[in-house]
């Protein structure tokens, strides 16, 4: 996205959904996936479980 774009294009959301599907698809087949984001949507959707670091450190780990 450029500096002046507030909001990602059809084919930039159209991908996330495809990242977010095959995150799902490979949880669901036993893989381990480990997801960084900013965004607690995305995290409440796709995790299991999640941690949360200070300085580098895990303050705490739960669920959605």
């Amino acid at each position: 996205m450029g500096a002046d774009q507030r909001h990602p294009g059809g084919a930039v959301l159209a991908s996330l959904h495809r990242l977010g599907e095959l995150i799902q698809q490979l949880a669901s087949d036993g893989t381990t996936v480990i997801l960084t984001t900013h965004y607690m949507n995305e995290a409440d959707e796709l995790c299991d479980r999640v941690g949360f670091l200070n300085k580098g450190k895990i303050v705490a780990i739960d669920t959605p």
